[in-house]
């Protein structure tokens, strides 16, 4: 009984002493599968789409939201004015009549010195009498020999708009009388240049 015992204790001991390794190792191994387990929930966390996973910031993305300008977007029911500032409407129309008594006549210097009772160079401008005193006729200043006052068609060549644009040297003042520039007043000169080059018709 005592043999039997002792080799029953050392049976139970080699057994204990056996099985002990693999009782540690499962002892030590259980700890990290819950660990590894652990992770595997944390990162099937992260990486749902709940929200909770942190996003990392994309530099260039907030550089460019940094400097992009604050433009508002304009509304479709937003008014533009675009309306251009008025301007004075000219009186003078490039017709014979208009001329004669908006631009000839309105001319205190034209109306004096080239009058019926005056005529200076032979030149009358009077409404009714100015078409005769203009049209083909030549130019009575020495230095406009080659030019007839009005020349249809020609503004250019005719002396009456040179005279009240720029006369060249030699072909006498500025006119009307006094003037140190070009006297446009209502649109004058722009009218008799296009009465001119429209043929001059009467």
């Amino acid at each position: 009984m005592k043999a039997h015992w002792a080799f029953g204790a050392s049976s139970c001991w080699w057994a204990l002493a056996c099985s002990q390794p693999q009782a540690a190792v499962d002892a030590n191994t259980a700890p990290a599968a819950e660990v590894g387990a652990a992770f595997d929930s944390a990162g099937a966390a992260l990486d749902s789409n709940d929200g909770s996973k942190p996003q990392t910031a994309n530099p260039d993305a907030a550089l460019a939201d940094s400097k992009a300008p604050d433009v508002s977007p304009v509304s479709q029911d937003a008014v533009v004015d675009s309306t251009a500032p008025e301007t004075a409407a000219c009186t003078v129309k490039p017709t014979l009549e208009s001329l004669e008594k908006k631009y000839f006549a309105g001319s205190c210097a034209f109306s004096s010195c080239h009058s019926a009772a005056k005529h200076a160079g032979e030149l009358v401008l009077e409404p009714g009498l100015s078409y005769a005193n203009l049209i083909g006729i030549p130019a009575l200043h020495p230095g406009a020999v080659n030019f007839v006052r009005v020349e249809p068609g020609q503004p250019d060549n005719s002396f009456l708009y040179i005279k009240v644009t720029q006369p060249q040297a030699g072909q006498g003042k500025l006119m009307p009388v006094g003037a140190s520039e070009p006297v446009d007043a209502d649109c004058g000169i722009a009218a008799l240049k296009a009465w001119i080059a429209a043929g001059a018709k009467k």
